[in-house]
């Protein structure tokens, strides 16, 4: 993990000491250059972590840990991760009020989900927005979290199976995108893992909006854990992002 997260980091780091003009100036063509470089290295990241959290998944060495945090803190430093230019027209636009509830739950593992989604939708769409939102559900004491698009979408036939390890629609339009078929996978397995549900609608050459459904308390005593994914409780920091 340590090998392959590291000269990622330092490219992504060195690109951004660089654009804030650290060891000298930079003109514009330079600037949108490095740009590039941060957000493919980001890219080129997410899809390391995807790997390397299914084959600990797969090991028997994924473990869970609740805590209780801010979703408002939490969401904020999620959204500080992408105040950067995408190099296409897409506005990001972020929907939540500052009055959602504390949650407990793994704030690493539904980082990763969120990430996963919100990348996914970035990759998919050329043109338009990209809207996350949240909301508190009170009947359900649950808070409902959206990635909404408005990208390719996804054919009906292929709905079914897009949290399919290495799945990708076929198809020379989506294959151009790349990827290897693993973040919906992980965001299906850790939407489990914290006693959440996903749901997915799309409409192909409309978009697709991605809504996770997940309790504002993780219930350790209630999920169906293997000895290999122990679940432990603390209170602590929400995770830094």
């Amino acid at each position: 993990s340590h090998e392959r997260r590291t000269p990622l980091s330092f490219v992504s780091g060195y690109a951004e000491v660089i654009r804030a003009r650290m060891i000298g100036e930079v003109n514009s063509d330079q600037e949108a250059a490095l740009y590039k470089i941060k957000r493919h290295s980001g890219e080129l990241l997410t899809m390391v972590n995807s790997i390397l959290e299914a084959t600990k998944f797969d090991a028997g060495a994924c473990q869970l840990e609740s805590y209780t945090f801010s979703l408002v803190d939490f969401l904020d430093g999620i959204r500080s991760n992408y105040d950067i230019p995408l190099g296409k027209e897409v506005a990001l636009i972020w929907d939540y009020r500052d009055d959602p509830p504390m949650v407990t739950t793994d704030g690493v593992k539904l980082k990763h989900i969120l990430e996963n989604l919100i990348n996914n939708a970035i990759k998919f769409t050329e043109t338009g927005t990209i809207v996350s939102s949240a909301r508190y559900v009170p009947d359900r004491n649950s808070v409902e979290l959206k990635v909404k698009d408005t990208g390719i979408g996804i054919p009906s036939e292929a709905l079914p199976f897009i949290f399919d390890k290495f799945q990708q629609v076929d198809g020379s339009q989506t294959r151009a995108y790349g990827g290897v078929g693993l973040g919906l996978h992980i965001v299906k397995t850790f939407t489990e893992l914290l006693g959440a549900a996903i749901e997915v609608e799309s409409e192909q050459y409309k978009g697709s909006t991605f809504t996770l459904t997940l309790p504002v308390f993780f219930q350790k005593d209630s999920q169906k854990t293997s000895e290999s994914t122990p679940v432990t409780d603390s209170h602590r920091s929400p995770p830094s992002v």
